[in-house]
């Protein structure tokens, strides 16, 4: 019996190691930050056909307490990435406002993310925005990092950027104390969610 089930272990073992399984891998959410650094979501909306852009942008602690956020139609983009870079541009613009000195940004686009790390998009429309923030980001923060992440753990800031579609151009507004219900609202979700799948057993 015994030589059955070590034969049994063996061929699932080899299974294992041919087919290269992996574990599974749940819902991904929003998750805070270390202690001393905030955490910048920030995300842009665009309609094609219609050059309506907006953008969003919210500023966490590694508690996961609000610390601003932000919203607005910022009139006539280009493209997706433009809104993008300009939810970018808004935020870190806060942060700096803020007196923020650690900075650990998320974005859910990878032409973003690649922008703020190299040249590689500066034949962009917006190439002179990707400078600018590259030199805000080593000249304002003593320390700044830049990550792509997936949309579900963006949805905050995603739901900022979706708002500012229904504004006019030119209106944007900028949140402390007192937070809006809906940013409290939302921001408690998030924190829930990521609660959720990190119950320690």
């Amino acid at each position: 019996m015994n030589a059955i089930l070590d034969m049994v272990q063996d061929i699932l073992k080899e299974g294992c190691e041919k087919h290269q399984f992996q574990p599974f891998v749940g819902k991904q959410t929003w998750s805070p930050p270390a202690e001393g650094i905030l955490k910048v979501n920030v995300d842009g909306s665009f309609l094609p056909g219609s050059s309506k852009g907006s953008w969003g942008f919210v500023i966490r602690s590694h508690e996961g307490a609000v610390v601003m956020a932000g919203a607005g139609s910022p009139g006539p983009v280009h493209d997706a990435l433009m809104a993008e870079t300009l939810a970018c541009k808004y935020a870190m613009e806060a942060a700096v406002q803020l007196g923020i000195a650690h900075v650990a940004l998320e974005t859910d686009s990878s032409q973003l993310k690649d922008a703020l790390v190299s040249s590689e998009l500066d034949l962009s429309v917006v190439w002179g925005l990707f400078q600018e923030l590259r030199s805000s980001a080593s000249d304002d923060f003593i320390s700044f990092s830049v990550t792509k992440i997936h949309r579900s753990c963006n949805s905050l800031a995603h739901e900022l950027a979706a708002m500012g579609q229904s504004w006019d151009p030119g209106q944007y507004h900028h949140w402390i104390d007192p937070l809006p219900e809906f940013v409290t609202r939302l921001n408690t979700r998030d924190l829930a969610e990521y609660e959720s799948i990190n119950i320690k057993i």
